[in-house]
């Protein structure tokens, strides 16, 4: 009998997550990709508040960022260019 061969599977959370940005990079015609590793909660919120109404800011770990810029390339052509700016584990 074969053994069956594992294979991981992505949390639904993740996919999600993946989908929603991939959205986001394919409808504005600006992103940005800002490390707030070490930004502490009370400073993060103060941005948050300043930051309100104009721009829209959402998190995810690096790894998601680069499978949701690898799903858009071919329609965002440039878009590759952020994959450099991405830090974190493993990058």
């Amino acid at each position: 009998m074969a053994e069956a061969m594992y294979k991981p599977k992505a949390a639904d959370a993740k996919k999600r997550s993946v989908e929603a940005v991939a959205k986001l990079l394919s409808e504005y015609p600006i992103v940005g990709i800002v490390n707030v590793e070490g930004l502490g909660a009370a400073q993060m919120q103060q941005l948050r508040e300043r930051l309100r109404g104009t721009v829209l800011i959402l998190m995810t770990k690096a790894r998601l960022m680069k499978i949701a810029i690898e799903t858009v390339k071919a329609k965002r052509p440039g878009i590759e260019a952020l994959e450099a700016e991405l830090k974190g584990k493993g990058r």
